[in-house]
């Protein structure tokens, strides 16, 4: 009748919003960010996001010079993001400028914290997954972090107190595992003295 029901235990629930879509997914063998999105086109996608996958790319030596020096149409079909001629919800995320448009909780907050209620001064993050990712970090080097100084001979030497490539891998994660169905944005807490990076 309309209805979708699944056991669990020795109860019966009905399936209704986000669950109802996930288990449809699941059982189709869909992946949610494979899913098309209409009325988007390569063109309008961000070039500045572009240019930081290709670097990054390649300086990780995940792919070559020769994979990435093609068009953008192509980039996103050999990363498999297109459907069909469509972008996948995967190649708006990661590519689009206003990603926020089709999914509201695609952005990141910072906030610098002297404890757990009060705030001292916050950011907010916009754009593609990616810039987002170069710019927070960005922010939390120039902004959030101190680094005491050091000099190594006459070379002064900022001791920051994370490593970057540590962090940078944390928000990598923190921005691909989020959950964009049940919304919720990354959220970046740092403290004097540590630093929490969390997500739907």
């Amino acid at each position: 009748h309309g209805e979708f029901h699944i056991r669990s235990g020795a109860t019966k629930q009905v399936l209704t919003g986000p669950a109802l879509t996930q288990f449809i997914l699941e059982r189709t063998g869909t992946k949610w960010d494979g899913l098309p999105i209409d009325s988007v086109t390569v063109e309008e996608l961000d070039y500045e996001s572009f240019d930081i996958f290709r670097r990054n790319a390649v300086s990780s030596r995940r792919m070559s010079n020769t994979d990435v020096n093609v068009g953008n149409k192509e980039l996103l079909d050999r990363l498999g993001l297109l459907a069909g001629e469509k972008l996948t919800r995967a190649a708006v995320l990661l590519f689009h400028r206003h990603p926020e448009k089709w999914f509201p909780s695609c952005y990141t907050q910072i906030g610098y914290f002297r404890n757990d209620a009060d705030i001292l001064f916050q950011d907010e993050v916009h754009g593609s997954l990616l810039v987002q990712a170069e710019r927070a970090i960005e922010l939390l080097w120039l902004k959030y972090f101190i680094a005491p100084i050091t000099y190594q001979g006459m070379t002064r030497v900022d001791n920051y107190p994370y490593s970057k490539d540590a962090v940078r891998e944390l928000l990598y994660n923190s921005l691909i595992h989020q959950d964009f169905v049940n919304g919720g944005s990354v959220q970046i807490s740092v403290y004097q003295n540590r630093m929490f990076i969390s997500n739907a």
